[in-house]
């Protein structure tokens, strides 16, 4: 069976040929795959993961990953999935019409809604509605099935989506714990830090969650693992305290020694917590 998997972002506007050009396309030479905990744990691992997953079951014999780019290109992965960069609808239809439809598509995100209509009646159509905009406020349509993020949107066609985790190459050593988990993640609309959070309160863990921008992400990848095993305390150059499993006076309590961040200590906990509501609040909180 041939998968594909597409996280689309916005299509490009071109004059371009595009069954023409795909008439003389030849694929790339496929490469060996590493196993699926064997890869790299960078962006899109939870993606790829999946078609990953598939193929070292049997259950695919071929996996792609969709998304519109400038440069239309087909390449392969480190994973061994097939990346394939569309301009625009057109552009997938004509590639559709030279290499035939896919068994299962799986589409993460608002902007691929114009694919999944594509697909109809044509391919099994999973869909993920992450960041939902236009008709995915509504509720689930497009697909056969669903992966959602919020209990509010279960019906007897969806699941809810836990992204996977690649446990060998960030895991626990044997050091005492401090923290059952630190949790560092990027702040932008749309981030359900609060499905997190809930998770994390009502299983009784503890850890820390910290908001972290992109030019500390080469720090966290060096620091993670030492944070995990020793508890130690990550604090980001752009931001001020911390949002954690457990409370401020249960973490004073528990640590006596400890001093609270210096923005913390400077303007007071409920002034700079504040600021941090009134500067990554930008999405609801779940119920």
């Amino acid at each position: 069976m041939k998968v594909a998997i597409a996280n689309f972002g916005n299509p490009i506007t071109a004059s371009l040929d595009y069954e023409a050009s795909w008439a003389t396309h030849t694929k790339p030479p496929r490469i060996a795959r590493p196993p699926l905990f064997e890869q790299p744990h960078d962006w899109g691992f939870h993606i790829y993961a999946l078609g990953s997953y598939l193929m070292e079951k049997g259950l695919a014999d071929e996996v792609e990953f969709w998304d519109f780019a400038e440069s239309r290109s087909t390449s392969f992965h480190s994973t061994g999935i097939l990346r394939v960069m569309f301009h625009n609808a057109d552009d997938v239809q004509a590639y559709l019409d030279r290499y035939g439809y896919p068994g299962l598509y799986v589409n993460h995100g608002s902007d691929g809604q114009p694919i999944l209509d594509m697909l109809e009646n044509r391919t099994f159509r999973v869909h993920v509605p992450a960041l939902r905009v236009g008709r995915d406020c509504d509720g689930n349509f497009g697909a056969e099935c669903y992966l959602v993020d919020s209990e509010d949107f279960l019906d007897e066609r969806s699941m809810v989506y836990i992204p996977v985790v690649n446990t060998r190459a960030i895991s626990p050593a044997v050091e005492e714990k401090k923290w059952d988990f630190i949790y560092l993640a990027g702040c932008y609309s749309g981030k359900r830090h609060d499905l997190v959070l809930r998770a994390a309160r009502e299983s009784g863990l503890s850890g820390h969650l910290h908001p972290v921008d992109e030019s500390q992400l080469a720090f966290v990848a060096c620091v993670t693992h030492r944070c995990i095993c020793g508890g130690c305390h990550v604090q980001s150059r752009r931001h001020v305290g911390v949002r954690c499993g457990r409370t401020a006076d249960r973490r004073q309590r528990e640590h006596p020694g400890r001093q609270a961040p210096r923005g913390v200590r400077r303007h007071g906990r409920a002034r700079v917590g504040g600021r941090l509501r009134q500067r990554h609040a930008v999405c609801p909180r779940a119920p």
